[in-house]
């Protein structure tokens, strides 16, 4: 009995079990997506050296855990959450778009910097915005 070697898809690293010998790619996308990369000089992802659990998505969900345990997200957070692991994942799927990195960093910044504000800001400012010397109300015009 002899062993089958199995070759990796030239885009995504994935074993190309199942098909042709001769195959390249685990789909035309892939394939198209390699030759793209290729023309534009970048390298396509099964180039990149990748170590386990370093994906950015992995990464993302390391400071989602970090921030939830500081206290630091809540429910509302979550359509921050989602589009930042959104973006990983196409970062992780296509680590030479440089587009994709800046989203990426900065759906993590928008997450991190998620409680800002401090507790006591708000009343500071509405404060300021209802202090005047007429005693007019915010909103109403001064009286002379």
């Amino acid at each position: 009995m002899e062993a089958t070697v199995v070759s990796n898809c030239g885009y995504c690293g994935r074993p190309l079990e199942g098909m042709s010998p001769r195959a390249k790619f685990c789909s035309a996308t892939h394939r198209t997506s390699a030759y793209k990369l290729r023309k534009n000089g970048l390298v396509p992802l099964s180039s990149v050296p990748v170590f386990e659990g370093s994906t950015m998505v992995a990464a993302i969900r390391e400071t989602i855990a970090a921030l939830r345990a500081a206290g630091r997200l809540e429910r509302v957070d979550s359509s921050r959450i989602q589009a930042a692991l959104g973006l990983g994942e196409q970062v992780d799927l296509a680590p030479g778009n440089p587009q994709l990195w800046r989203e990426c960093r900065m759906a993590v910044e928008t997450l991190l910097n998620a409680d800002v504000v401090a507790e006591g800001d708000f009343d500071k400012l509405l404060k300021q915005l209802t202090k005047n010397d007429s005693g007019a109300k915010v909103g109403d015009k001064p009286k002379p």
